[in-house]
């Protein structure tokens, strides 16, 4: 709010930006769980492939350790890292896209030597 009481234009763009944000990780969050429940599959696939008593066989309780405990530590690398990854090598690519046609002369692109 502004002194005189009435609301700034930017607190309908903060509000916005707030729950786009919000909406964002909560898509990349679900993703992220669908994910793991996909390697989850996987790797109970790949174990009930194996007989039994196969000695490369890993144990059944470090089996379920990976599958049940340890798969959930990839779930903020695909909701968080993977996202920021993302943008950071695209928001620059935006960039170039946006500006190059209206950098006038292509001169920066092209190195060449001075004589």
């Amino acid at each position: 709010m502004t002194f005189s009481g009435q609301p700034s234009a930017s607190l309908s763009s903060d509000l916005q930006e707030v729950v786009s944000t919000r909406l964002a990780a909560a898509l990349a969050f679900h993703a992220a769980r669908a994910e793991l429940s996909r390697r989850r599959q996987i790797a109970a696939a790949a174990l009930s492939m194996s007989s039994p008593i196969d000695r490369g066989r890993p144990a059944s309780g470090k089996a379920a350790s990976v599958i049940g405990e340890q798969a959930e530590l990839i779930v903020p690398y695909l909701a968080r890292f993977q996202p920021a990854r993302m943008k950071a090598s695209l928001v620059p690519l935006i960039i170039l896209a946006f500006i190059l046609p209206v950098s006038g002369s292509p001169r920066w692109f092209c190195y060449s030597p001075r004589r």
